[in-house]
Formats: C-alpha cells, structure tokens, sequence
C-alpha cells in the first residue's frame, strides 16, 4: 500500500502546479475578456456620442443658417416695404397736382415690388421652396 500512496504522492506533486496553472490562467484569461469587453462597450459609447455631437453641431449650423436667412428676409422685405410706403405717400400727395409724377411713382412701386421679390425668390430657393408664378397685368 505504501507503493500506491507513494505514486500518488508523486502524481499531486506534478498534477498541483498544473491545476495551478491553469485555474491562474483562467483567472487572468477572464480578467482580460472582462477588460477587453469594457474597453469595447466604452469605444462604443465614445463613438455614439461623437456621432452625438456631430449632429449637434450639424442641426446647430443649419439653425444658424436658417436666422441667418430669415434675417435677410426681413431685411429686404422690411427696406422695400418702406420705400414703397414712402413713395406711394408721396405719390399720392404729387399725383393731385401733376399725374405724370404719380404714373412714375406707380412705375418705381411696382418695380422695387417686383425686386423684393426676385429676392424673397433668391432666399426662399436656398431652403428649395419654388412659388407658384404670379399673373402680373
């Protein structure tokens, strides 16, 4: 009996450090997936919010651009519709007295109408709206 338990004595001796070795390695092993899966889950969550962000930064230049051309509107629309309030006052007031001036009037009226909306047209054709043309007589 001495013979057996001294194989087997022999065989732990070599068996131990092997068992060993491998519950070691498949503690590291494990460590380094969990590590591993870690680094990827943040890389993921790192290039969502730099899609994220470039969107933000995409829907914020749009905005800038749409006050940017809602501004310009308002500043041809607002320039014309004074021009066209100041001459047809004085085209009412001249045209009692001398009707050549209020027909000239009329004509410099119809035209910065006409400009202004070439201009509307010019800015609106940026966001892709088209009009429907109007009948002029």
């Amino acid at each position: 009996m001495s013979e057996v338990a001294d194989m087997v004595a022999q065989y732990m001796l070599v068996l131990t450090p092997i068992f060993e070795v491998c519950i070691i390695s498949t503690v590291i092993v494990a460590f380094w997936q969990r590590a591993r899966l870690a680094t990827v889950r943040m890389m993921r969550e790192r290039n969502e919010a730099i899609a994220a962000r470039d969107q933000d930064e995409r829907d914020i230049a749009a905005l800038a651009e749409r006050a940017r051309i809602a501004r310009d509107m308002h500043d041809v629309v607002a320039h014309t519709l004074s021009i066209i309030i100041v001459q047809s006052d004085g085209g009412r007031y001249a045209g009692t007295h001398d009707p050549a001036v209020a027909r000239n009037t009329m004509e410099t009226i119809r035209h910065e109408s006409e400009r202004a909306l070439h201009d509307m047209e010019r800015l609106l054709g940026v966001f892709g709206v088209h009009r429907t043309p109007i009948i002029t007589i």
